[in-house]
């Protein structure tokens, strides 16, 4: 992790690095880009892999896949992801002395908590 297939290809030109770009974002097995990942993250691009240009994609399954990987890990709705810490630990908070270790209750004085989102009636059907 940290680093996607078609980072760092080389071309001559703007229009030859896009394409060449192109083409292994086409080409590239689901399977070997979601190494090591939950199932559901396959099967939500293979799923998006398949829409037509102009389809809606079915929101409501799209978070379903998500929500289940969210609950089967047991995270919590917190609100700190991975970068915001590292825009927390890269920013000038860490020349003035100051931590950017989260607490175990996962409080952040320095990050804006806020309450959950009510549910909305697609949130709700998914439930």
């Amino acid at each position: 992790r940290g680093a996607l297939p078609w980072q760092g290809l080389q071309a001559a030109n703007q229009k030859d690095k896009y394409h060449k770009i192109c083409l292994k974002k086409q080409n590239i097995p689901v399977r070997e880009l979601c190494k090591g990942l939950p199932a559901e993250f396959g099967t939500l691009l293979c799923y998006c892999r398949n829409l037509k240009f102009d389809e809606t994609p079915n929101y409501n399954y799209c978070r379903k896949l998500l929500r289940e990987v969210f609950e089967s890990n047991n995270f919590s709705l917190d609100y700190v992801y991975d970068w915001t810490i590292k825009q927390q630990e890269g920013s000038s908070s860490m020349a003035s002395g100051r931590s950017t270790e989260v607490p175990e209750d996962g409080a952040r004085g320095d990050v804006p908590r806020r309450e959950a989102p009510p549910p909305d009636s697609s949130q709700e059907a998914i439930q």
